[in-house]
């Protein structure tokens, strides 16, 4: 084996070690990525979550007014949550 040969698989080895490093820092770099989407994701759905209920309390709190409101024409059960 000459010099030369020794010196080609030395670079060979170099460059593939540094491709090896490369591709580790991208596969970390995209598990990391994946986990704050995935952490974002679950803070809109409980956000989300929160919202819904919010709402379906203001709307039933809503529809309790109505309910008690004098309203002529209007029944007191045609605006029960139940019936909307």
């Amino acid at each position: 084996m000459s010099t030369t040969d020794i010196s080609l698989s030395v670079l060979q080895a170099t460059a593939l070690a540094s491709e090896i490093s490369l591709a580790k820092n991208l596969a970390t770099t995209s598990v990391n990525k994946v986990n704050n989407l995935t952490t974002e994701v679950n803070n809109l759905r409980s956000d989300v979550f929160n919202s819904l209920n919010t709402l379906d309390s203001k709307f039933k709190n809503l529809c309790n007014l109505l309910a008690s409101a004098d309203i002529s024409g209007v029944s007191d059960v045609s605006f029960n949550y139940t019936n909307l």
